[in-house]
């Protein structure tokens, strides 16, 4: 099941806060409760040990969402319920999460709850030009990418080749 068949019509949106390091548990109990859920995730790349390493992490850390159906204003089992500290909330009122983010949100996520992370827009050997900083109208060949917001590029400084990292926002491609 897709995190956007989840929806109910116009039911609003809440969010929960976990115990530390707890939100699968509290997903897994609000769930088996027959609340709807939604655990927004992202796969990062880390390198450790010296190598590159995929792992899971929460979007928002401690954080997760419940829709709660029209009428349905006990919220006693779901700050009882195990994993969960309580709803977010602001004194007396428990704010709703606006519709159209949770549509964003889960519009993002694949059927596990996992952001896809756009392919991306540039390739190695691909020539681009810089837009921003102190290279600014540069002109040069993407010669490698490092991690998801850097790059490396070859430019033509005095005459000899030389490589560079920039933020990959500064480059736009050449057509």
């Amino acid at each position: 099941m897709t995190p956007e068949s989840m929806l109910m019509q116009n039911a609003p949106w809440y969010v929960v806060q976990s115990k530390p390091r707890q939100e699968t548990v509290a997903v897994e109990n609000l769930q088996r409760q027959g609340y709807h859920c939604f655990f927004p995730r992202l796969q990062v790349t880390q390198l450790r040990r010296g190598r590159r390493e995929q792992r899971i992490e929460a979007l928002f850390p401690r954080y997760l969402f419940v829709q709660l159906a029209f009428g349905d204003t006990n919220i006693a089992p779901i700050r009882s319920t195990l994993g969960v500290s309580g709803l977010v909330r602001f004194g007396m009122i428990i704010p709703e999460v606006p519709q159209q983010l949770m549509t964003t949100l889960m519009q993002r996520c694949n059927e596990q709850g996992i952001i896809v992370k756009p392919e991306a827009k540039f390739t190695t050997g691909q020539r681009v030009r810089i837009e921003m900083g102190a290279f600014e109208g540069l002109e040069g060949i993407i010669f490698q990418q490092r991690g998801e917001d850097r790059v490396i590029l070859l430019l033509d400084v005095l005459g000899k080749q030389r490589r560079v990292t920039t933020d990959i926002k500064t480059i736009a491609a050449i057509t």
